[in-house]
């Protein structure tokens, strides 16, 4: 699964306020970020888990779109030196 599948998952469990399957998701993204060293999109991955377990949506929220803005600029970084996403 690509981190935009992940994104829309995620997106698709905030506004169907899904948090188990938005918990699974974010652990998905923890660790996958995790095993290829992305240690910011991991740790906020970490928080964003937590929250959903927490069934906090003002703090999924904000740190859903965090993440989304971390995941693109880290693609648009990847591209820039021509790395295959």
């Amino acid at each position: 699964m690509q981190a935009e599948e992940i994104l829309q998952c995620l997106d698709h469990a905030i506004k169907s306020q899904n948090w188990q399957e938005g918990a699974n998701k974010s652990h998905l993204l923890k660790g996958a970020s995790s095993n290829v060293g992305f240690e910011t999109i991991h740790q906020t991955s970490l928080q964003l888990e937590l929250a959903f377990s927490e069934c906090s949506p003002i703090q999924v929220e904000a740190l859903y779109h965090e993440l989304e803005e971390l995941i693109g600029k880290t693609k648009n970084y990847l591209k820039r030196i021509q790395y295959q996403v």
